[in-house]
């Protein structure tokens, strides 16, 4: 009896072979939705004081933006503007008229309508890392990033629907030159994906090229772009309270052609925050982020005089760190939207995402590997 079996096993294991690998298990596309309300770490008192704290500092100390034309869009809207200093004082009714022009939610569309995401309430999107300088995989360790691992990282985000959209450089390729690598990875985004992706904001030019090959891409004019965006971006503030030239160009840009922006205070506690885990995200994107409101980011208001209510507007996050001499690896993480901040802490160290990997053997040096 085992001998007149045993070859029908075999059988069905070459039938089994030649069937090839089988695919990843997958769910299919869906809109991810948080049910749970925002976690309440502070009274509506203590949000009211942060608020009340963060109006003062921007009327009365004001924040330094280093680009001219910035300033001259600031002093149209009547704020109070320091050339000498490139110091801008923004009265508070200025600033709450701004905030009345954004809508709770909106849309991004990328060249596959099918992949829109949506931001707002109490959706969820999950997308890639931006920026990282090293790729690592079992078959050839760890290396700098390059174009080819770029575009296989691209191919992997579009294969599963748990990822919504694509980071700002996955990895950078380095071996491209520094002032034009965008334009070849905003090509493999747009021929390798269908989905929507953060566009570079380090000036003008990187952003609307990426706005413009969106555009194309979708057989758009940049004006139909305005009122149907498709793309997003990240403008890190430079603390504390400074928006460089290269930020505020980019920050511009997007929001004159209706795209997205999210302003990301990067903030370290006790140095240029609070120093409470509740205090030092809430204090800093309250301040950090009213500014760019005036300069047309979210709705395009009040300075750049084009169409309020537009579907450019805007999520905050917070990047709290201390100085400990210890650095951190920290696993991709959802982009939860918020049609308002929202206000909450990081989890303590205990349930952090983040694990250390190693120690510094002196301040301000990267470990090895």
């Amino acid at each position: 009896m085992r001998r007149m079996t045993e070859p029908r096993r075999k059988r069905g294991a070459e039938r089994t072979s030649n069937r090839g690998p089988a695919a990843i298990p997958q769910l299919p596309l869906r809109r991810v939705t948080n049910p749970y309300p925002p976690m309440a770490m502070l009274s509506a008192d203590q949000i009211e004081a942060i608020h009340q704290a963060s109006m003062h500092i921007l009327e009365n100390f004001g924040i330094e933006v280093m680009s001219p034309r910035a300033l001259s869009l600031f002093e149209t809207a009547r704020a109070k503007v320091d050339h000498a200093s490139m110091t801008v004082r923004i009265d508070r009714g200025m600033i709450d008229e701004a905030l009345k022009t954004t809508r709770s939610s909106y849309t991004l569309t990328p060249r596959n309508p099918a992949h829109t995401v949506r931001l707002g309430g109490n959706t969820i999107n999950f997308t890639l890392v931006a920026g990282p300088p090293n790729v690592h995989d079992m078959e050839r360790g760890r290396r700098a990033g390059n174009l080819r691992d770029y575009r296989d990282l691209t191919r992997l985000a579009q294969h599963f629907n748990c990822i919504h959209m694509l980071g700002n450089q996955v990895c950078a390729p380095v071996e491209l030159p520094a002032n034009s690598r965008h334009l070849d990875t905003y090509f493999a985004n747009l021929t390798l994906a269908d989905k929507s992706f953060h566009v570079s904001a380090i000036g003008r030019g990187r952003a609307l090229d990426g706005i413009e090959m969106m555009a194309i891409s979708r057989g758009l004019t940049l004006d139909q772009m305005c009122d149907n965006p498709g793309v997003t971006t990240i403008i890190s503030v430079n603390s504390p309270r400074r928006f460089d030239e290269m930020m505020a160009e980019g920050l511009m840009t997007m929001a004159e052609f209706g795209q997205s922006v999210a302003v990301t205070p990067f903030t370290l506690m006790g140095a240029m925050s609070p120093v409470t885990l509740a205090g030092a995200p809430d204090f800093m994107s309250t301040l950090e982020v009213k500014a760019p409101y005036m300069t047309g980011a979210p709705g395009r208001t009040s300075c750049v005089k084009t169409t309020p209510n537009s579907a450019s507007a805007f999520c905050c996050a917070s990047a709290p760190a201390s100085v400990t001499g210890r650095w951190v690896r920290c696993r991709p993480a959802a982009i939860s939207s918020a049609s308002r901040t929202r206000w909450s802490a990081m989890p303590p160290p205990s349930t952090s995402r983040c694990s250390p990997i190693g120690r510094t053997t002196r301040p301000g040096r990267r470990p090895a590997g």
